[in-house]
């Protein structure tokens, strides 16, 4: 993930056999069609563990989380941390980094991301011009 160069980062992280998951994932899709080209990357992990990676990939494809449109990523070993690192209990569950990766927002809903996307950018353009455009 801090390989990602991106004005923002939205982590989500989700499971296979997770009916939110599965409810959410159209506005997810929606969601990275629309900011992919305003400086917004998805940053999508499967937090399905070992042997359950075939799981994981059959997921992108059934939910149309499209390599064009996400960084998919399984960690089966769970050597990121990242549950530990982002709190992750349950799924789904999204964030919003900033460039610096440092979170903006956290357990956001699928269905109101958009809107907080949206609200985050306006308030950053804001903040900029109100610097001199620092």
């Amino acid at each position: 993930m801090w390989d990602v160069d991106a004005d923002y980062t939205v982590l989500f992280f989700w499971a296979p056999d997770c009916g939110h998951c599965k409810k959410i994932a159209p506005f997810m899709v929606e969601f990275a069609k629309k900011f992919k080209d305003r400086g917004v990357k998805v940053f999508a992990v499967c937090t399905a563990v070992t042997d359950k990676g075939p799981e994981c990939w059959k997921g992108v494809e059934e939910k149309g989380f499209d390599d064009n449109l996400f960084l998919n990523h399984f960690d089966p070993y769970l050597r990121s941390r990242y549950k530990t690192l982002y709190d992750v209990q349950t799924t789904p569950a999204i964030f919003i980094l900033d460039r610096k990766h440092e979170i903006l927002s956290k357990r956001i809903g699928g269905e109101q991301l958009a809107d907080v996307m949206e609200k985050i950018m306006k308030f950053q353009e804001e903040k900029k011009k109100s610097q001199g455009g620092k």
